[in-house]
């Protein structure tokens, strides 16, 4: 749709080819002086004349079309529509660190099937160790990203992870949009009041109250801006799945396997109860499932 001049000065008129969806239209403008002098070139009609009628019939049926051509061409098509859709972001980044990036692979490797397409093992620019997942959003939320992150690392250690100790262990969740800070942070607050990652006993007895939930313990895990990521060189890439029986031999020397274990595994108590540390109610199962805005 082609206008010359503004419609609010100009009187329009239209051509078109076949009334179907998609017809090339174009509409002319003149200028209303140039409508006027042919007017007035006219012989001048009775008011109430058959011509006259006609014509001012005529011209009130151009008017109509021409304004609803300019109404419709402001309408996205359909075929259009679902171009936008087709362009939408299909691949998204988010990165994590929290000791050996090696083992905070294998968390995510898990939940692969969900949408992540890629997972690689590097550092930052400030010499973190991390891991930066690739995931296609409309399959996988970020909230399920920090669901499988929780749960394989020990928040409560500023100072590294397990044996790895230093700055460049530390837990860290680096965000790059406002949305994954908000979510970072209140996934972080719903598992530190979870009690999960409570001590497991008190002077050798087991850690349950009277509605079986550890004392909560603060969280030192940062959410901090996003930092240039690094890749490692292909030989680092994949331990967990290159050599398993290295990965799961490191994860129990290192005291990852005992420390999930003892948080997250049910517990026999006296009088054959059971004590289950995460569940729906403290919501730590509703962080894991990333079912959380």
């Amino acid at each position: 749709l082609s206008v010359a001049r503004p419609v609010s000065d100009s009187f329009c008129s239209f051509t078109s080819g076949r009334h179907h969806r998609g017809s090339p239209i174009s509409l002319r403008c003149s200028d209303m002086s140039k409508a006027s002098a042919m007017s007035n070139s006219r012989a001048v009609q009775p008011p109430g004349s058959v011509e006259a009628l006609g014509t001012a019939r005529r011209d009130a049926l151009a008017f109509a079309l021409a304004l609803g051509l300019l109404v419709c061409s402001s309408r996205p098509a359909p075929a259009e529509a679902d171009d936008e859709q087709k362009m939408a972001p299909s691949r998204a980044m988010a990165i994590f660190s929290g000791g050996d990036a090696r083992f905070l692979q294998a968390a995510f490797e898990d939940i692969r099937y969900k949408g992540i397409t890629a997972i690689e093992v590097g550092r930052m620019s400030d010499g973190t160790r991390a891991v930066r997942v690739t995931y296609d959003p409309k399959r996988c939320t970020y909230q399920m990203l920090l669901g499988a992150y929780w749960r394989s690392i020990d928040p409560t250690d500023a100072q590294g992870q397990f044996n790895d100790r230093g700055a460049d262990f530390r837990p860290v969740v680096w965000v790059s949009i406002d949305t994954e800070r908000d979510l970072a942070e209140k996934s972080l607050k719903m598992m530190e009041s979870s009690g999960v990652y409570g001590p497991t006993e008190v002077k050798g007895m087991l850690t349950v109250g009277k509605e079986t939930v550890r004392p909560p313990v603060p969280f030192f895990t940062e959410i901090s801006s996003a930092l240039d990521f690094q890749p490692t060189p292909a030989d680092g890439q994949d331990f967990c799945k290159a050599d398993r029986k290295a990965y799961s031999s490191l994860r129990d020397t290192t005291g990852r396997a005992k420390f999930s274990s003892d948080h997250y595994d049910p517990v026999s108590l006296l009088g054959g109860y059971v004590y289950f540390p995460c569940t729906g109610k403290n919501l730590c199962l509703t962080t894991f499932n990333g079912d959380f805005k």
